[in-house]
């Protein structure tokens, strides 16, 4: 049994168990190996530096395919067809294919990106003439679309004027939850730990990652999801809280500071750090979002203190 291929061989294994990984639909950063420890931190760098656009996605398998070529077809083939040796074709190819689908589904099957803000406000037209309006700071990516479902991914914050299609499913997800529209306007934010939807016309329904049990929105209510999952409805929300940025100025009724310089935060790229014991406290008023440092000085006056600037994008708040 000599040309047996041994049951504990490492390659053998690695390939069973990324295998054994992707029927039970369980992330790959779960298997502690090189290999796949320095593909995770590839895509996380790739990721991170620029999100994969459609147009490169063919390139990346073309370089694949380069890569798996032989180098030269006058290199001297030699013919194998010991048992032993097709055994470890087959772990090969069993890695292979596991390091193929490693790269489909972590790298090349992400969602594109439809729409990307920086500094300033955009506004996209999607296929299907509905529009998106993003607020700086702010990317849209399509997951998925047919002539049945249009299904979006939202970082940031967006008002999303969408055109009434009966046959047509149109969904916008957060890693908090899911808004699934009926033809309408409304807007949607991802920012300060939290997800908040504004209902400004028509009828949508909003669903926590979960919860198996939906809340369907009428004009001028709002919905809010925290970082666990719970759902609070206001039944009667101010409409200018939700579209006040398109205007160039933050307004705030009854709101806690936190959620204040969480809002300056989206809108400036930057972080702001609050003593514990005034975060929580509530401000009526507004603030001009055209001007980081003047708004930062409203907050001043307000709050009788100073914000220190501490890096790049980073801010310090310190009463007096």
């Amino acid at each position: 049994m000599a040309d047996q291929l041994p049951h504990n061989d490492p390659d053998l294994q690695l390939a069973r168990k990324v295998g054994n990984h992707q029927l039970d639909e369980k992330p790959l950063s779960d298997i502690d190996d090189p290999l796949i420890n320095q593909l995770l931190t590839y895509k996380r760098q790739k990721t991170s530096e620029n999100p994969i656009d459609p147009d490169d996605k063919q390139q990346v398998w073309d370089d694949i395919a380069s890569a798996t070529q032989p180098q030269s077809q006058s290199a001297k083939v030699t013919s194998i067809f010991s048992s032993k040796s097709i055994q470890w074709a087959a772990a090969a190819v069993l890695i292979i294919g596991a390091i193929f689908s490693f790269v489909y589904l972590n790298y090349l099957n992400q969602p594109q990106i439809v729409a990307q803000s920086q500094t300033t406000i955009k506004t996209v037209t999607l296929s299907d003439g509905s529009s998106v309006t993003l607020r700086p700071h702010s990317t849209l990516f399509e997951v998925e679309e047919s002539a049945t479902s249009q299904q979006y991914r939202l970082e940031g914050e967006a008002i999303f004027d969408v055109t009434s299609e009966p046959d047509r499913t149109f969904q916008v997800t957060t890693a908090l939850g899911k808004v699934t529209v009926l033809g309408t306007r409304f807007s949607v934010s991802s920012w300060g730990k939290q997800m908040q939807v504004f209902l400004d016309e028509g009828s949508v329904e909003v669903i926590s990652t979960q919860s198996q049990n939906p809340v369907q929105l009428s004009p001028g209510q709002s919905a809010s999801i925290d970082s666990s999952k719970n759902i609070t409805v206001s039944e009667k929300a101010n409409h200018k809280e939700y579209f006040d940025w398109i205007n160039g100025e933050l307004v705030f009724e009854n709101k806690a500071l936190k959620d204040i310089t969480a809002e300056i935060e989206q809108q400036f790229n930057i972080t702001i750090t609050l003593p514990e014991t005034i975060a929580e406290d509530s401000l009526s008023g507004q603030l001009p979002l055209d001007n980081l440092e003047l708004a930062l000085q409203d907050l001043e006056l307000v709050l009788n203190g100073e914000f220190s600037k501490t890096g790049e994008q980073s801010y310090t708040f310190e009463a007096n």
